[in-house]
């Protein structure tokens, strides 16, 4: 999804531009189509962050909060991409790049899908506490 909004982005650069410092002075028929594009862009955004919430591949965030991360990411494209760069290569890295800024430190990717999974975690956290815990009292 990432890729693809960057990509559209980048081959329209200065009508995106254009679009969005003139929002205010749009006709309300076209400023009313944009809002609704721009809620249905945030919506799919946030479902895609909100499923990888729940199959534990991404952090548990606010998945708004997330969403908003990666749609301002490739909303900036629009400002420095150049005519002629790679638009593939650019869509590629900055994909990776969004992925990457919402997934969970492999060493902290539960076993387990789901609540079994999440408890795991927890599980080895507490392990862990305890541990030095115990050695903090053997020390002190």
């Amino acid at each position: 999804m990432t890729r693809l909004n960057v990509s559209r982005i980048a081959a329209q650069a200065a009508r995106f531009r254009l679009l969005v410092k003139s929002e205010s002075e749009l006709p309300e028929e076209i400023s009313h189509a944009h809002r609704e594009a721009r809620r249905e862009v945030l919506s799919a955004f946030v479902r895609v962050v909100q499923d990888g919430i729940r199959s534990a591949d991404f952090r548990p965030i606010d998945a708004r909060t997330g969403a908003l991360g990666v749609i301002g990411l490739c909303n900036w494209v629009a400002w420095w991409y150049h005519e002629g760069d790679d638009t593939d290569a650019v869509a590629d890295t900055l994909a990776e790049m969004a992925v990457a800024s919402l997934r969970r430190a492999d060493e902290r990717l539960p076993r387990e899908r789901g609540t079994d999974g999440a408890i795991a975690l927890l599980r080895e956290d507490i392990d862990h506490l305890e541990q030095l815990l115990a050695d903090q009292r053997k020390g002190g």
